[in-house]
């Protein structure tokens, strides 16, 4: 779980905020290096993955993890260019 690993929660909360980390404390990590789409998925997801750097000044080394984790489950990947997100445990 997200909140169990003091570096997945230290990521959420330093981008997001220790509400936002309340809200997914107990759900699955979700690993940010093993994703693959179709090229205009993965395009769409990249754009929202480098707008978090602005968005958060969050500069900590595996920011992006919890970058990934926070799109997913606060739903910020719901757009036309994603039809499906499938996460495989």
């Amino acid at each position: 779980d997200i909140g169990r690993s003091r570096y997945n929660s230290r990521w959420i909360r330093q981008a997001y905020g220790e509400n936002a980390l309340k809200q997914i404390k107990d759900k699955p990590t979700i690993c940010s290096g093993s994703t693959i789409g179709e090229a205009i998925a993965i395009e769409a997801y990249l754009r929202a993955m480098v707008q978090q750097f602005p968005d958060t000044h969050c500069t900590s080394v595996g920011c992006d993890q919890g970058f990934h984790n926070y799109l997913y489950y606060f739903d910020k990947l719901q757009m036309k260019e994603i039809k499906d997100i499938v996460v495989v445990e």
